[in-house]
């Protein structure tokens, strides 16, 4: 999501940049230490919100504010679209003056921190400063006779400052010392990449240039490490009774990169704010030589690469940071856990599909499009050709000297033929030219009798192309074929997929052929006669598959007979069917030799049914067998059902009478129960009954 500012800084808009209601697109962010840090992004011009996009506001992109400088609007087709260019707001800096008064002549010991002050307090307070590192004290002169940005940019050359901008706070290192021991691997995280060596810098034996070109002759040699002193006096002449009499050091590397033509890689620099006309200054001095020393004793180290951005599918994952040291391995390009550190990003924090774009090096990149050289160019090339108010040539004479060196380079090489145009051929082999008309770019192999390769505003016309195409808009052809001799591929091939494999690849309108397909996503309509070592399969449907565990023995296979599991002897034990053994869907068990054993399935008749052909065994192992609510017998045999088996049953019946056994015999005797006999007892409606007394009795029975 990128918010958008007017020129008030006030909040207008939110442009998105993902999902359905997406307005913003490309959007890219590209960042190179110790240089601008720039945004660009499109927008459809018949959005309402591209009418909030004004020149000088600001749009926040990831808690960072650009400011809007340049809109550019393109018509494609029926399509108007607009292309938004941003600077970090750091460029605020360039539109604000240092106050004449501010400005410092000469100061000697000056702290970095009085510097920033000023800065600041030219910007109201707007831009702040956190000094990250402890920064040696430095001699100045004529600083701050321009704007904010200008002085800075001095500041950073003067103190060798590494510096981060979070909006009005800017953070100067020494060096920015990040190491979360990020990697970058072939196969892992390196989409492709290229690595340079280059020793057009490399010193091995270094001068340097005080005010006045005062040099270290003349300073004791006990200021020289013993490494330092050991090369040095190896040389005659260059340590004379404990005085250094050279202007030089020599590097710890000088043996190894010796030639038979230069025993040294010669390089001088100057350092015109050191005054070496005493014992202090020509110790600053030293210091310089041996940092410079350092820094080009060993070849330059430039690698590109496009990287996957593993942190946007996971937040475990390390997102590279400008200064961050990485190591990387691509033992086929000869890079072998090199060390180096991120110094340029480009970035599409909103893109899934576009992998970062990283410049990796041991140096730092010279950029020709610095924060401020393309407003003072001219005055940073007068500032550092006049040295003390005299002006020094050797700056022109060394330009002009490779000027000439370059011409005279191509003369060997380029030819313009009456007809017009550019013929480039070959020393080695006239036969091969490259020929530059207004018609296009043609490259032949015979002498220009025929084109083997061309490029015109048709399109490119040859037979393999080889490398890095870019991004394609559109591709036509009737046959793409990618190997390493672009070979033809032939039928028999075409019909067998078992002896494709590190053959080629060809795509063609009916398909893809190749041996093994790499991708993060693979999605189609159809996907038929698969043989492949799929691995983790995350899927939302998969329709008329047979899913298999394995070829043989112990398995699962899955189908559309049902799910059904195997032992060590391919021998079917479990089968979850879609028509059982008794024509319904539910689970049959088969014994070791994959006879039918029993089913388990629901009617809606009777509930569900377990059945068993021949012995069924419920065995609760060292548990309890529970059966609940009611339980019919009806039908059933028991055996072996004794009263032992039910608790308590022998104890409650230990109590009862036996089968056959008789009571004792109860007798009664004669009895009136009180009232004597033949007495005569009034009934209910006027009559009366005669009491007869018991004549008594006897009982008992048998126990059956």
């Amino acid at each position: 999501m990128l918010t958008i500012y007017n020129r008030k800084k006030v909040k207008v808009a939110l442009l998105p940049t993902t999902g359905q209601n997406t307005q913003a697109s490309e959007v890219t962010k590209t960042r190179r230490l110790n240089s601008d840090y720039q945004l660009t992004f499109m927008i459809p011009m018949i959005f309402d919100n591209y009418k909030e996009l004004e020149l000088e506001g600001l749009i926040e992109c990831e808690g960072q504010n650009y400011i809007i400088k340049d809109i550019k609007r393109n018509r494609q087709g029926l399509g108007i679209n607009a292309l938004i260019t941003c600077k970090h707001i750091m460029n605020r800096l360039l539109d604000i003056k240092i106050p004449y008064e501010s400005a410092i002549d000469e100061s000697f010991g000056a702290d970095i921190s009085s510097l920033t002050n000023i800065i600041t307090a030219a910007t109201g307070g707007v831009f702040t400063f956190q000094i990250m590192d402890v920064f040696p004290l430095k001699d100045v002169y004529k600083w701050g006779s321009s704007n904010c940005l200008k002085a800075f940019q001095d500041l950073v050359t003067l103190y060798k400052v590494e510096f981060i901008p979070d909006n009005y706070n800017i953070k100067l290192y020494n060096k920015i010392n990040i190491n979360n021991g990020m990697q970058y691997r072939i196969k892992k995280n390196i989409v492709e990449d290229s690595y340079e060596t280059n020793t057009s810098a490399i010193c091995t034996r270094i001068t340097g240039l005080a005010k006045d070109s005062l040099t270290i002759i003349n300073l004791p040699s006990s200021y020289l490490t013993a490494d330092e002193l050991s090369r040095l006096n190896a040389i005659p002449g260059a340590i004379v009774s404990g005085i250094i009499k050279v202007p030089y050091l020599v590097s710890q590397y000088a043996a190894a990169w010796s030639t038979p033509d230069n025993a040294y890689f010669d390089s001088e620099f100057e350092a015109t704010d050191i005054d070496a006309s005493d014992e202090a200054g020509k110790v600053l001095l030293l210091e310089e030589m041996r940092k410079k020393l350092a820094a080009s004793e060993i070849p330059d180290i430039q690698i590109s690469m496009n990287a996957a951005d593993l942190w946007k599918i996971d937040t475990e994952e390390i997102r590279p940071q400008l200064g961050e040291t990485v190591y990387l391995i691509d033992r086929d390009l000869e890079i072998d856990n090199i060390q180096a550190r991120v110094m340029e990003i480009t970035e599409y924090p909103f893109a899934p599909d576009k992998h970062t774009q990283v410049t990796l090096a041991n140096f730092l990149l010279r950029d020709t499009n610095s924060i401020i050289a393309d407003l003072h160019a001219s005055k940073d090339t007068l500032d550092g050709l006049l040295t003390n108010k005299s002006l020094n040539t050797s700056r022109f004479e060394a330009s002009a000297r490779q000027a000439l060196i370059d011409i005279n380079n191509s003369k060997t090489e380029l030819i313009y033929p009456p007809e017009g145009g550019i013929l480039a051929q070959d020393k080695n082999n006239h036969l091969n030219q490259v020929r530059l008309t207004a018609a296009g770019l043609g490259i032949s192999t015979d002498g220009w009798n025929t084109v083997d390769a061309a490029i015109t505003a048709n399109g490119i016309a040859a037979k393999v192309i080889v490398g890095i195409l870019g991004d394609l808009v559109q591709l036509r052809a009737n046959q793409i074929v990618v190997g390493d001799s672009g070979e033809q591929i032939t039928d028999d091939l075409l019909a067998s997929a078992a002896n494709w494999n590190g053959k080629t690849t060809l795509i063609t309108s009916q398909g893809v052929y190749t041996g093994t397909v790499q991708a993060n996503q693979v999605i189609a309509n159809s996907l038929s006669a698969i043989s492949a070592n799929l691995g983790t399969i995350t899927a939302g449907t998969v329709t008329g598959a047979t899913i298999e565990t394995a070829i043989a023995g112990q398995r699962v296979i899955m189908d559309i007979l049902g799910l059904r599991t195997f032992d060590s002897n391919s021998k079917q034990r479990i089968s979850i069917s879609t028509s059982g053994n008794y024509g319904v869907s539910g689970i049959d068990f088969n014994d070791e030799n994959g006879n039918y054993r029993g089913s388990m399935f629901s009617l809606a008749s009777s509930g569900l049914r377990i059945l068993s052909q021949g012995d069924m065994l419920i065995f609760a192992s060292g548990g309890t067998l529970y059966l609940r609510d009611l339980i019919d017998f009806t039908g059933a045999v028991l055996s072996g059902f004794g009263t032992d088996k039910v608790g308590g049953l022998d104890t409650a019946l230990a109590g009862k009478a036996t089968k056959n056994a008789s009571t004792s015999t109860f007798t009664q005797p004669n009895h009136d129960h009180g009232i004597d006999a033949g007495t005569q007892l009034m009934t209910v409606g006027g009559g009366y009954v005669t009491w007869v007394p018991s004549g008594g009795f006897s009982h008992s029975h048998t126990q059956t």
